[in-house]
Formats: C-alpha cells, sequence, structure tokens
C-alpha cells in the first residue's frame, strides 16, 4: 500500500520480484521493484528495475495529458538524454479503463523506459519501467504490464498522525 496525504493505493510486485519501499525515498520514490536475488542497485546496472511514484494535480487543469507532455518535453529538453525517442506506446487495460503509456528509447542514461500513467481524483500514478538495453526491456515489459494491472485506488481520505 502507498499512501500520502490525499492519497492511498495498492500495487502488487510481479512473480519474481521484490518490492522494496526504503531504499527509493531519498529519491523520493515511494516503491521500487528488482528481481528476486539481486538488488536495487545491481539490478540497476545490470537489467530492469520499476519504480511507483506519484504527483500532485494543483487544480483540475492538471490532467494525464499534460503529465504525458511534459515528461517529453522535460527528457528531450535534458542535458542527460540529447539523443532520444519519445513515442506513445499501447494502454494497458485496467480494470475498465486504459492507462496511457509513453516510451522513451534510448531515454534517460541512455536506457530504455516505459512510463504508464493513472488518473486518480487528486494525484496523478506513475508507474515506470527502466531498462539497460532493448533485450531486458523486451523480455521485462510482460511484468510492467502485470505491475500496471496490479494497481487499486483504495482513498482519498487519508489521515496521517504525526508522533
Amino acid at each position: 500500500m502507498i499512501y500520502g496525504e490525499s492519497h492511498a493505493f495498492m500495487v502488487c510486485a510481479p512473480d519474481g520480484w521484490i518490492l522494496d519501499n526504503s531504499i527509493g525515498n531519498q529519491d523520493g520514490i515511494f516503491a521500487v521493484f528488482y528481481p528476486d536475488g539481486s538488488s536495487w542497485y545491481s539490478a540497476k546496472e545490470s537489467g530492469t528495475v520499476m519504480y511507483v511514484n506519484t504527483y500532485g494535480k494543483p487544480d483540475d487543469q492538471y490532467t494525464v495529458a499534460k503529465a504525458i507532455e511534459f515528461d517529453a518535453e522535460d527528457t528531450i529538453k535534458s542535458e542527460k538524454s540529447p539523443v532520444v525517442v519519445v513515442k506513445k506506446g499501447e494502454p494497458i487495460k485496467l480494470d475498465d479503463l486504459f492507462v496511457p503509456v509513453q516510451l522513451f528509447a534510448p531515454g534517460g542514461f541512455n536506457r530504455y523506459e516505459a512510463v504508464a500513467y493513472i488518473d486518480s481524483p487528486k494525484i496523478i500514478i506513475t508507474i515506470a519501467m527502466t531498462s539497460k538495453n532493448e533485450d531486458a526491456f523486451k523480455r521485462d515489459y510482460p511484468l510492467f504490464v502485470q505491475l500496471v494491472q496490479s494497481y487499486k485506488f483504495l482513498t482519498t481520505d487519508v489521515v496521517i498522525q504525526h508522533k
């Protein structure tokens, strides 16, 4: 379960993968996923990792379409990835909706990436997969789909009590 001041939702690690909700905290990432038997760092160096993040919606004008557009423009302008191809991926069926996916190749830091964008009442949830090379990307993409399809919205009514 992932929660914040205006959201609570669940995702489940794909078969054979670990969900770690602490290692990415220093980077502002709520949950990271990597293959069982590896670590976040070793999987990032040699294969594929996935992660979940959220973006607040400051007003009704901030939509999934705008988030997708912003990510594409930000990636293209970034000095880290001067040569990047951004394209629309095949949407992923999630219950009765289709989740848009954006593909980045070779992407930031010379990696192959897919990002799914899920709309909710007060935030946009992004589920991302990043792979060292195209072979790892193609191999692990079905697990990315599995992760996206595990998403379940719980509530916007979250009370966090601080000690």
